[in-house]
C-alpha cells in the first residue's frame, strides 16, 4: 500500500523542511518523525521532485483504506453511530497510513458522520475506546454538540457499562471487586493492583455459565470507572484471568506445562473480553445499545442474553 507521494517543488527553499512547511499543515516534530532526517536540511532546488510521506501530506486525515476484520454497523441516526468492533482492531489511527482501525472502516463504507466530528483529533467522534484485543460495542457521536456534552459529562450520562468475559476456572455467584490500580513496568504498559492510588477501580461480576471441559466461566461484568485494562487486571488479581490474556495470566498459569500452553493457544486465539451493553441518559431520553455479535464465545458457552 502506498505510503509516499512524489511532490514537485515549483519554488526553491533553503531546506526541505522549509519547503514542506510551506505546502503542508504539519508540525516540525511530525515532519521529522516521518522523514529521513539528514535530508530535511538539504536545499530544495526549483522544479525538483521529492518523496514525502503520506502521513505528512495528509496529517490529521483518516484513510479510507481498510482491509481488516469486518466492522459491523449496528445502528445510525442523527445522534449516534453504533458499531461492533472486531477483536484485534484499533479504534482509531494515530497517522494517515494506519489502516487497521474502526474509523478507516467507517470511511470505507461511506459512513462519515462521526468522522466529521472533533476534526482536529484522530479519535474524531469516539465517545470511548476499547483495547486493541477487546471486541464489542463502540459508540460514536454524530455531531460536535453530542460529542462535547457526553465527553464532558461522561460519568453522569453513561448509567451502566456491561462486558462479557470468559475466565479461567470456576467463578460462581456474584461478587464486587474493589482495588486501587497503577501503571507499571517499561513504558507503563501494564496495570497492577496496589494498596492505594488515584485510580480506584470497582466492578461487579455475575456468573453466567461454566464449561467443565475447558474449566472456564462466562461472567457478566458491570464496569464502574473504565480505567485502561481495568477488567483484565481485576479478574486476574482474584485468580481468574481472562482466557487468551497473556499479559495478565496469573503466576500459576505461567507455570503450566508446554503442552497445556500449546492447548490453550489453540483454543483461545483471542482475548475473551467483549463490550456488550451500554445504558445512557441523554437529553432526557434513555438509550440502550447492545452488541451480541459474540463470535467465538458461542463455541464454549450457550449465552442467550
Amino acid at each position: 500500500m502506498q505510503t509516499e507521494v512524489q511532490i514537485c517543488f515549483i519554488e526553491e527553499y533553503p531546506s526541505l523542511m522549509e519547503g514542506i512547511l510551506q505546502i503542508c499543515s504539519c508540525s516540525k516534530n511530525k515532519i521529522k518523525k516521518y522523514s529521513i532526517k539528514n535530508k530535511l536540511a538539504l536545499p530544495v532546488k526549483r522544479r525538483t521532485v521529492h518523496s514525502i510521506s503520506l502521513n505528512i501530506v495528509n496529517d490529521g486525515r483518516i484513510s479510507p483504506n481498510y482491509s481488516g476484520h469486518e466492522v459491523t454497523l449496528l445502528s445510525e441516526d442523527e445522534l449516534f453511530t453504533v458499531v461492533s468492533k472486531p477483536v484485534e482492531t484499533h479504534c482509531h489511527p494515530l497517522s494517515y497510513c494506519e489502516h487497521d482501525n474502526v474509523l478507516s472502516a467507517l470511511l470505507n463504507k461511506n459512513l462519515n458522520r462521526s468522522i466529521k466530528v472533533n476534526p482536529s483529533k484522530y479519535d474524531r467522534g469516539l465517545l470511548y475506546r476499547l483495547d486493541f484485543e477487546t471486541s464489542g460495542l463502540l459508540l460514536l457521536a454524530n455531531t460536535d454538540e453530542v460529542y462535547d456534552e457526553i465527553r464532558s459529562n461522561f460519568h453522569t450520562v453513561i448509567k451502566e457499562k456491561y462486558y462479557l468475559a470468559a475466565v479461567h476456572g470456576k467463578l460462581k455467584g456474584s461478587i464486587k471487586l474493589n482495588h486501587y490500580l497503577k501503571p507499571f513496568g517499561t513504558g507503563r504498559k501494564k496495570i497492577v493492583v496496589c494498596e492505594h492510588s488515584d485510580m480506584p477501580a470497582e466492578c461487579h461480576i455475575e456468573f453466567v455459565e461454566y464449561n467443565q471441559e475447558i474449566d472456564a466461566s462466562l461472567v457478566k461484568v458491570r464496569l464502574v470507572q473504565g480505567h485502561r485494562h481495568q477488567i483484565r487486571v481485576q479478574l486476574s488479581s482474584i485468580g481468574h484471568p481472562i482466557l487468551g490474556d497473556d499479559l495478565y495470566r496469573d503466576s500459576d498459569s505461567d507455570s503450566d506445562s508446554d503442552s497445556d500452553s500449546d492447548r490453550e493457544n489453540n483454543l483461545f486465539k483471542r482475548l475473551f473480553l467483549h463490550c456488550w451493553k451500554y445504558n445512557l441518559e441523554f437529553k432526557g431520553k434513555n438509550y440502550e445499545f447492545q452488541d451480541s455479535k459474540l463470535g467465538l464465545f458461542f463455541d464454549f458457552f450457550n449465552f442467550n442474553g
